[in-house]
């Protein structure tokens, strides 16, 4: 199955947040735009596994460098600084409103960012757990297609599938979501 099909159906949140789980997701969907199942899942992966991939796959003069390119091209705006993740260990921290309120102060994030080494890290266990809780909402009809009735089951079971079978590397967000909202740096 091609990551794009699933990266294309936009989501909704339908009914009531039951649980810390359920408002993580209903919240998440509800303050993005294009918000897709992959996205669902980078949420999921970031956490439990928060940073940790980067600092397996990334030397840390290059994650400065990174996190500076990153800063410069962000766009002052307003709005919440951090974004929850489930689990409170890890939070998203808007680069568009760091710049507003801190300027281009790299330094401080990327101190920030670097004390994630530090952090506990999740287990694949754990997140294929959260991820058997996502497909159950997706089954169950709180996690449904925004436009039609696609068949976002099948898709989403026959891409966890794959996706745990290949030990849940690391996913990027779907063009969508990159495209229609901030970037961000996941930090403790």
């Amino acid at each position: 199955m091609k990551v794009e099909a699933i990266s294309l159906v936009e989501l909704k949140f339908v009914g009531e947040a039951k649980d810390q789980f359920d408002r993580i997701l209903k919240i998440h969907i509800e303050t993005h735009v294009g918000v897709t199942f992959i996205d669902l899942l980078k949420l999921l992966y970031q956490s439990i596994l928060g940073s940790h991939h980067i600092f397996d796959n990334m030397k840390e003069d290059r994650i400065k460098l990174w996190i500076k390119k990153n800063l410069k091209a962000a766009k002052p705006a307003n709005g919440p600084l951090t974004e929850e993740l489930y689990g409170y260990l890890w939070v998203r921290v808007d680069l568009d409103v760091f710049k507003e309120i801190y300027g281009d102060d790299h330094e401080s994030l990327i101190d920030l960012f670097m004390n994630g080494r530090q952090e506990k890290r999740g287990s694949l266990a754990e997140l294929s757990h959260l991820m058997d809780m996502l497909m159950q909402r997706t089954r169950d009809g709180n996690i449904v297609s925004l436009y039609s009735n696609s068949n976002l089951v099948d898709l989403a079971d026959h891409f966890l599938a794959n996706y745990k079978q290949r030990s849940c590397p690391p996913i990027h967000h779907s063009k969508l979501y990159r495209e229609k909202n901030p970037p961000y740096l996941v930090v403790p």
